[in-house]
């Protein structure tokens, strides 16, 4: 995975982003931690959360 930093924080993210809309619509929680589960494994740091009206049903700590 290809990592860049953020400004002048030091803090690194992986090239790519994983958008998590679909968490707790499309995919229920089992396939969510799953798909969660399986971006860290391959380096992704960096999760959109997406910012709309419905509850989320993963809690990403426990993920």
């Amino acid at each position: 995975m290809k990592y860049r930093t953020v400004g002048k924080t030091g803090i690194k993210v992986s090239s790519l982003c994983f958008g998590t809309m679909s968490f707790g619509g499309n995919a229920d929680e089992e396939t969510s931690k799953a798909m969660f589960k399986r971006c860290r494994e391959a380096g992704i740091n960096f999760f959109d959360t997406a910012n709309d009206k419905k509850e989320r049903k993963i809690n990403y700590a426990k993920a």
